[in-house]
């Protein structure tokens, strides 16, 4: 599939679910704020992403899956801050877990070459 075919079923994607959220808080009478539904987009962009790299190549590629990942997890991560489930701010969590995120981005990079590998074969 071209590339550009592939860009308009992201951006097909990503319109239908602004639509679907827009009309659902037009019709009805939930308040919100939208920098508290933020991390539901990021979400929402990375499950696309991921369906977008299904339809265009058949299976699943790393081009497509890791930044997929990535927003998905980052949506989940910053979801948990802004809708309180985790009682402290995110820049005082930051400030003290800031030494285990090395670890962390090591073993994604780890992860994605074993996975890589393993597709490879």
């Amino acid at each position: 599939m071209k590339q550009k075919n592939i860009t308009f079923i992201f951006i097909g994607f990503e319109l239908l679910f602004f639509l679907v959220v827009f009309l659902i808080f037009k019709f009805t009478k939930f308040l919100f704020v939208w920098t508290k539904v933020l991390p539901v987009f990021a979400i929402w962009s990375g499950i696309s992403l991921f369906i977008t790299g299904l339809i265009a190549k058949k299976k699943l590629r790393p081009v497509y899956l890791v930044p997929s990942l990535v927003f998905i997890f980052l949506g989940c991560f910053f979801m948990l801050f802004s809708f309180n489930i985790i009682k402290i701010t995110l820049r005082e969590f930051i400030f003290r877990w800031w030494p285990c995120l090395p670890v962390f981005a090591v073993g994604f990079l780890v992860g994605m070459f074993l996975f890589k590998e393993k597709v490879s074969k």
